[in-house]
């Protein structure tokens, strides 16, 4: 979200206030979240994401702790649970970033 001059009319335009404090509300929405990697399409529990949660980003951690990109792949089928749906992450840590809409 960035702060700048739209031209309107000063009375209409929201305060430098007001947009900040709906930008840190909007960060403290963001949250991050680790488990056990598993078989792919097997649930992966992840203590309070919900289906209306938006999915920031999504990655495992190899052994040689390098992250590989999974967002494609992640799905929440319910509360609390997450799947991958095609990539084995037995062994591996998972991490997944997300908005909680609540």
């Amino acid at each position: 979200m960035a702060v700048e001059d739209t031209g309107a009319d000063p009375a209409s335009r929201k305060g430098v206030q007001e947009i900040m404090r709906e930008a840190i509300v909007e960060l403290q929405s963001i949250k991050f979240a680790y488990a056990a990697g598993t078989t792919a399409a097997t649930n992966i529990t992840v203590t309070g994401i919900e289906t209306d949660d938006t999915v920031l980003a999504a990655f495992s951690l190899t052994t040689s702790a390098v992250a590989v990109d999974m967002l494609s792949e992640v799905a929440v089928t319910a509360a609390d649970t997450i799947q991958f749906s095609t990539t084995n992450t037995t062994g591996l840590q998972v991490v997944v970033v997300y908005v909680d809409t609540d």
